[in-house]
């Protein structure tokens, strides 16, 4: 449903990740950032007939924002706490303890 978008964000060059209907656009600049923000939502709501949350939606720092648990973080992404600490449960559930079965 929201191909065109990654079109239509692969065209102006943007660098983004999108995941179902949850997107981070990656740009230099404040200002662009604002800039974008107003251009992607109007095309957003205007061409594609969906509607933007504004509540949700916001312009901050890549290493201000979680996406999928993780936040970019300089050149690195780093998995947020609650992630981790998630996965790790989840490991020891699956985990056989003392009774010396494979993992396998």
């Amino acid at each position: 449903m929201l191909d065109e978008l990654d079109q239509e964000l692969a065209r102006r060059g943007l660098a983004f990740c999108r995941f179902a209907d949850d997107c981070n656009i990656f740009v230099k600049t404040p200002k662009a950032a604002e800039r974008v923000m107003k251009n992607v939502s109007g095309t957003i709501e205007k061409r594609m007939k969906r509607v933007v949350n504004r509540d949700k939606s916001q312009v901050a720092r890549s290493d201000r924002v979680k996406f999928l648990g993780m936040t970019v973080v300089g050149k690195f992404l780093a998995i947020s706490r609650v992630a981790l600490n998630r996965a790790m449960e989840r490991v020891k559930e699956l985990t056989p303890r003392g009774t010396h079965q494979s993992l396998g």
